[in-house]
């Protein structure tokens, strides 16, 4: 829905605002700086969200897939790898109608690492995930901290 969305977003932008707003500006009358600014602005805003809509459907089309992988020596989900040392803490919410999703949180000032699945965990597979954490990462990293219990949902 997004994709396609974004997609007639910039192609309506680009096919009927630009060329109604270059028929209707008095080019002589206004200074180019002016004129600048309003080109950028007309052309910026629907090349963006035509290539975010290409980029959305090129993803789709190859099966782009973003792998995740929770292990004694960190958590690496696509191409980021976090270790053990540097993440704060670890812990799970329902996210609407997904199901229960997987966050952790670097040490330092940094928001939550959503850690989406195309098929949510269960309740269950989360608390047994959480219990070999805490049994094999937590006594070698101290001040990790598994929170176990269901956060609040963020509204």
């Amino acid at each position: 829905m997004g994709t396609s969305l974004s997609v007639a977003c910039g192609a309506v932008l680009a096919l009927v605002v630009i060329p109604g707003i270059m028929l209707k500006t008095d080019w002589k009358d206004t200074s180019t700086l002016a004129n600048l600014f309003l080109m950028l602005f007309c052309a910026g805003i629907p090349t963006f969200l035509f290539c975010c809509g290409l980029m959305l459907i090129y993803r789709w089309l190859n099966r782009k897939v973003t792998t995740l992988e929770i292990s004694e020596a960190g958590v690496r989900y696509g191409t980021r790898f976090d270790t053990w040392d540097r993440i704060k803490r670890i812990s799970w919410r329902h996210v609407a109608n997904s199901g229960p999703a997987i966050f952790y949180q670097t040490k330092g000032f940094s928001f939550d690492r959503n850690l989406l699945t195309t098929d949510p965990l269960a309740e269950e597979d989360i608390m047994a995930l959480f219990t070999k954490l805490e049994a094999a990462v937590v006594p070698f990293h101290e001040d990790l901290k598994v929170i176990r219990h269901c956060q609040a949902t963020l509204r």
